[in-house]
């Protein structure tokens, strides 16, 4: 039966919900959010969690880049006087000097004559640091290569087994986040 607002009282079919019925579906909608609202923050924290591992990850990838483009340069040579030798690792194994040659870009992308160059990294203070034209690992002018606000360098070692070279790096970005990369490269001009 449809409901019809001439009839009378006794033939109109009722709808809607007793009060019983809706107190039952607040009472299931309760639990519902309060179950949800202890997933969300659960899933937040594990949401950023990946995300900083994520640009931990991103973060090792560059200073291992860099560090192989510096060592796959060393002990280049076009014409003497070549600087020798092309690597030096400090004993403890967290510094290394990398010597070669380069082209300097003079201006307008013309190329000037080659130069004998040495880059080093080293590890220090929970960073790397790295300096241009450096003879020793010792002494002032490095330049901070990570930053301290981001990420926490807690071992940088470097291995040299002719002709290969080993960088282990193990990093930091929270308590519970950390990071371990070990890579090994040819030295093809050592």
């Amino acid at each position: 039966m449809k409901k019809f607002p001439w009839l009378p009282s006794s033939q109109r079919i009722s709808a809607g919900f007793t009060l019983g019925e809706m107190l039952l579906a607040l009472l299931l909608t309760g639990i519902i959010f309060l179950a949800a609202g202890q997933f969300f923050p659960q899933l937040f924290q594990q949401t950023r969690r990946l995300q900083q591992q994520q640009l931990l990850a991103q973060e090792i990838q560059q200073l291992m880049l860099i560090f192989e483009k510096s060592l796959r340069r060393a002990g280049y040579c076009q014409q003497a006087p070549c600087i020798l030798p092309a690597i030096t690792i400090s004993q403890d194994g967290h510094c290394l000097i990398v010597r070669g040659q380069e082209r300097r870009q003079v201006s307008a992308g013309l190329a000037g004559a080659l130069h004998n160059e040495s880059y080093g990294y080293r590890w220090r203070a929970g960073q790397i640091e790295t300096r241009r034209g450096v003879t020793g690992c010792q002494g002032s002018g490095w330049e901070r290569l990570t930053d301290p606000a981001t990420l926490q360098v807690d071992e940088l070692a470097f291995s040299l087994q002719a002709p290969r070279i080993g960088i282990s790096l193990r990093v930091s970005a929270a308590p519970d986040i950390r990071l371990h990369r070990q890579h090994w490269l040819l030295a093809e001009n050592l």
